[in-house]
């Protein structure tokens, strides 16, 4: 099988050898052919935004810290958590925070994927 290394093509030259290309494998019916295709294209060619890769692990970091305190509070507190009022509010401003990182997180990810369906 031919090599081509989609580097030496711009964009809209790209696009139309892909979407021949998926449009060959829909006739065909190869949509197996066609995902394996565009799996090892975007893995060579796609590169994340630095912008984007810098929110990522600020979140991944901030999500890992986070649990790591509402874990340890957890341990240190044992079963007792809900007779102190003070170490519930506690966890309960940690897990509100957690949501809020989680909440970051899934619109990082609407953004990785509309940058993919952009690229």
């Amino acid at each position: 099988m031919e090599s081509i290394n989609f580097n030496d093509f711009s964009p809209g030259e790209r696009h139309e050898i892909i979407s021949a290309f998926l449009k060959k494998m829909r006739r065909i019916n190869s949509m197996e052919s066609a995902q394996r295709f565009m799996e090892h294209y975007l893995k060579s060619f796609y590169k994340i935004p630095v912008k984007m890769l810098e929110d990522i692990v600020y979140v991944q970091r901030a999500m890992r810290a986070f649990l790591y305190v509402h874990q340890t509070i957890s341990r240190v507190c044992g079963g007792e958590v809900t007779s102190n009022p003070v170490k519930t509010k506690y966890l309960v401003e940690i897990e509100d925070e957690l949501y809020e990182i989680n909440a970051e997180c899934q619109y990082l990810m609407l953004r990785l994927e509309d940058d993919i369906q952009r690229f």
